[in-house]
C-alpha cells in the first residue's frame, strides 16, 4: 500500500468488486477504513532520527529499525482514530451505540494506559495485546471479543507506522535485509509476490506495509530452508495466485505472480479478495503465518 494514492487503491477496489460480487460488502468496509487512514496520514508526522549509515548497520546485523526504540506516538490521536475505526468494524453489531460507549470508557483504552500497553516489552504484537486484554477481562466489560479490540488498536496504529516506514524508505531500499520479518517494525509478512522480471519474491509487512526481498527457498515464519519441506498449490487452476506452505511449521503465505497479472497489484486488496485461498489452505491443515484482519 506504500506509495499508492487513495485514488489508485479505490480504482483497484472497484475492479475487484466488479469481478467478484462476493467481496463487494467486505471491500466497501475496507474502503471506509482506507479513507479514514488517508485522512490521518496527511496529518501524521512521526519523528525519524536514524542516519543512513546507522540504518545500514542495523540491517546488516539483522536488527529491524524499531528494535531498540519505541515509536513516538500521539496516543490521543491513536485513541481518536481507534473509535472511528471501531464504528466501521462494529457496524453490523447489535447495540452498536452501547458497545461503542462501553469500549470508549474502558480504562485499558485510555490514552495513558494505551501508552503503557504498547510501550512495554513485546507490546506491539497482536498476540501480546490480546493476552493483555484477556488477562484484564476486557471482553466481559464491553461484550466485544479481545481479538476484534486488538484489530481495532492495530488498525489505528498502522498509519503511524506507515509514516515512519515511508521516511525510512526514502533513505534505503532494504536490499541489505534478508530476514523473514519486517526490517522497519519487526512484524510478520502479510503476503508475498513474485516479480515480473526475475521472479524474485517480495514480502510485505501487515502493519507498516514495507516491502523487501526474501529467498524463495525459505519459510519467512520459521526459517525452514529444507526444500523438501516446502511447497505450493493452486486453487481452481488460478496460476496467478498460489499458496506457499511449510511442512515444518504448517504455516502458509499467499503469493501473487506478477507475470500473470496486468496492471498494479496492491497486496492489501489482494489479501481481502483471496480469502478462498485461506479457506483452501486451512482445510488442508495449514495456518496463516500472519493472522487475517480486515485492514492489515
Amino acid at each position: 500500500m506504500q506509495g499508492y494514492s487513495l485514488e489508485k487503491i479505490n480504482k483497484a477496489i472497484k475492479k475487484y468488486a466488479k469481478k467478484n460480487e462476493n467481496y463487494a460488502q467486505l471491500l466497501a468496509s475496507y474502503q471506509e477504513l482506507l479513507e479514514i487512514h488517508f485522512q490521518y496520514l496527511e496529518h501524521i508526522d512521526v519523528p525519524f532520527n536514524l542516519e543512513e549509515e546507522t540504518i545500514k548497520e542495523y540491517l546488516r546485523q539483522g536488527h529491524y529499525l524499531l528494535a531498540d526504540e519505541l515509536l513516538n506516538l500521539d496516543f490521543l490521536k491513536v485513541r481518536e482514530l481507534m473509535f472511528k475505526i471501531a464504528r466501521v468494524l462494529l457496524n453490523n453489531e447489535s447495540n452498536l451505540s452501547q458497545k461503542l460507549e462501553l469500549l470508549e470508557s474502558l480504562p485499558e483504552l485510555q490514552a495513558e494506559n494505551l501508552s503503557q500497553l504498547l510501550n512495554r516489552k513485546g507490546g506491539n504484537t497482536p498476540e501480546n495485546v490480546e493476552n493483555y486484554l484477556r488477562e484484564n477481562s476486557v471482553q466481559d466489560k464491553c461484550n466485544i471479543e479481545s481479538e476484534l479490540i486488538s484489530n481495532i488498536i492495530f488498525t489505528a496504529l498502522s498509519p503511524f507506522y506507515m509514516s515512519y516506514a515511508g521516511k525510512a524508505a526514502e533513505i534505503t531500499d532494504f536490499s541489505l535485509w534478508s530476514k523473514g520479518f519486517c526490517p522497519v517494525c519487526g512484524q510478520k509478512p502479510m503476503m508475498a509476490m513474485l516479480r515480473k522480471d526475475n521472479n524474485a519474491r517480495i514480502l510485505e509487512c501487515w502493519l507498516c506495509h514495507t516491502q523487501w526481498n526474501f529467498s524463495r527457498l525459505e519459510c519467512p515464519y520459521c526459517n525452514n530452508k529444507d526444500y523438501y519441506k516446502m511447497g505450493y498449490f493452486f486453487v481452481n487452476d488460478e496460476k496467478s495466485r498460489r499458496i506457499n506452505v511449510c511442512e515444518h511449521c504448517k504455516s502458509y503465505i499467499k503469493t501473487i505472480s506478477l507475470k500473470e497479472i496486468e496492471g498494479n497489484v496492491i497486496l492489501d486488496v489482494e489479501n481481502l479478495c483471496t480469502m478462498h485461498l485461506d479457506s483452501a489452505a486451512q482445510e488442508k491443515g495449514y495456518r496463516p503465518g500472519q493472522d487475517l484482519s480486515l485492514l492489515n
